[in-house]
């Protein structure tokens, strides 16, 4: 995958936007740039202006160095290396494996400074940490536990089983933006595994490892309110079901109501942008039209959640800009005759802090 970011730092008069990059590549990236079998997976690079910006190596960090020796440790699952096994059921069934590493509190060169921007500031005051990772090694997020061996940073890895089934069923778990492993996403047995792994098993690796005998439940994950339930309406609302992230199916769907038996086609995101000009988000949304039709329908877009007239008045509602025929004309409004089979494209620009539903309705009189 590739990101090309614009991005926005209202406080960035001194030109540290690719230093902040660069940290945030640490934050979620690290595991890519610890070695295995003597390579390292991944190489990064930041350049900003020209200027090629460094990022730092997670090896020597006062805070992910601690985690990449954890790493190392889960890597080789033999209790030698203190890797403890997570099993879930009667049958003990293998999620993953969890480790840890540990050191004196030391407040060094790299100490994480209130002037550093989130999410390194989640080991500003303390380590104490454990990173949930996919068995591709890639960090889905840190969960902590303030209140345990407070004397020292200490940090853990969980790595999740690569078995087929296991990592299958974690994978479905996470939300939209992939950050967080959601049990109630899936069904039965794979419920199950997510649920007792994050909420139960890991917990109890983690007194077990330090010797705490009393119940300590972990914080709330980074520190901050969850945007999950947010997250999961946008992907209903622009990816319907038809996009290879996970979310639940439907929305955006046709009426093909009063139309003589033609069916009007769904609308399929295909794409999101800023519109400088107007600061506002525009989407993109394909029609498919596969058999010879002559209607005329009309794209609009709903708020989800609200009605047109309950929106803020500094919230714009959604608009519809215009249509892209299959020859690839463009006409204005929001009304479009389907006189031929191919793909049609319509783009709603809105408010970017609301998401939004589209549909296609038979327009009348036209």
């Amino acid at each position: 995958s590739i990101l090309i970011p614009w991005p926005d730092f209202p406080d960035d008069r001194d030109g540290r936007a690719g230093n902040r990059i660069a940290q945030i590549l640490l934050h979620n990236f690290w595991p890519k740039m610890v070695r295995s079998s003597g390579v390292i997976p991944m190489e990064f690079i930041v350049q900003e202006d020209g200027r090629t910006v460094p990022v730092p190596d997670p090896t020597n960090h006062r805070a992910y160095g601690l985690f990449t020796r954890a790493l190392n440790f889960a890597r080789k699952p033999n209790p030698i290396y203190g890797t403890r096994a997570i099993t879930v059921g009667n049958d003990h069934k293998v999620t993953g494996h969890i480790a840890f590493s540990e050191a004196p509190v030391i407040r060094g060169a790299e100490q994480v400074t209130i002037d550093d921007p989130p999410p390194e500031q989640l080991f500003a005051a303390s380590v104490h940490h454990v990173a949930l990772m996919r068995a591709s090694e890639l960090v889905v997020n840190y969960l902590p536990f303030h209140g345990i061996r407070d004397d020292r940073d200490w940090a853990g890895v969980f790595l999740c089983s690569a078995a087929d089934d296991v990592s299958a069923a974690f994978a479905k778990s996470e939300n939209p933006t992939h950050d967080d492993w959601v049990a109630k996403r899936l069904k039965g047995r794979e419920k199950t595994w997510v649920k007792m792994t994050k909420t139960s098993k890991i917990p109890a690796a983690v007194r077990e490892n330090f010797g705490i005998i009393q119940e300590v439940q972990p914080g709330p994950i980074l520190g901050l309110g969850t945007i999950t339930p947010v997250l999961d309406q946008f992907s209903e609302a622009y990816l319907a079901g038809d996009g290879d992230a996970p979310g639940p199916g439907g929305g955006g769907g046709g009426d093909g109501g009063g139309n003589g038996g033609a069916r009007i086609p769904k609308p399929v995101f295909a794409g999101l942008r800023f519109d400088s000009a107007s600061g506002h988000a525009v989407a993109t949304f394909n029609v498919n039209v596969t058999t010879p039709t002559s209607i005329s329908v009309r794209a609009c877009a709903e708020v989800v959640g609200a009605d047109l007239d309950e929106l803020p008045e500094d919230m714009r509602p959604p608009e519809i800009i215009s249509w892209t025929l299959p020859d690839g004309s463009k006409q204005q409004g929001d009304v479009c005759k389907l006189r031929a089979t191919g793909n049609y494209r319509f783009e709603v620009r809105f408010n970017g802090r609301y998401a939004v539903k589209p549909k296609c309705i038979l327009a009348r009189n036209t």
